[in-house]
């Protein structure tokens, strides 16, 4: 049986750290950790491959075009081989904001910045940051 992870800030702060890059090449943002109280289980350093973890499908696919067969039940091997290249992926903000609106979460991630930009300093990416945020599509 799995152990039952942690999925609380500094949980999620724990498997970041687990894989962290002696130097950072790239470093890519997030908007946020997901909700822990979310069903799906979808943190992008979990060790675990949910149905919804579409970052992480998606930078292993842009950067290694690895595809479905590729990566199931081989996660933790793919989060060792992104950290051995020097990529790093950082939320800009530390508490989940999925469940907030979109102009509820347009005002937080502008009260972050301040804080965000002084986490990527001290991280000190070699390259660009590339920022990921998620966008809600009303049809």
């Amino acid at each position: 049986m799995e152990a039952r992870l942690d999925m609380s800030p500094s949980g999620y702060e724990e498997l970041r750290e687990t894989y962290r890059p002696a130097k950072v090449r790239v470093l890519f943002s997030g908007e946020s950790p997901p909700d822990p109280e979310d069903a799906t289980r979808r943190f992008f350093y979990s060790p675990t491959l949910s149905s919804a973890d579409n970052l992480f499908r998606g930078l292993m696919k842009a950067l290694y075009d690895a595809g479905p067969d590729d990566l199931t039940g081989a996660k933790p091997e793919w989060l060792s081989r992104f950290t051995a290249d020097g990529f790093r992926l950082q939320d800009l903000i530390d508490t989940p904001l999925n469940k907030l609106s979109d102009a509820n979460r347009t005002r937080q991630r502008k009260a972050a910045a301040p804080d965000a930009a002084a986490r990527i300093r001290a991280i000190n990416p070699k390259r660009g940051v590339v920022a990921a945020t998620h966008r809600h599509s009303k049809c």
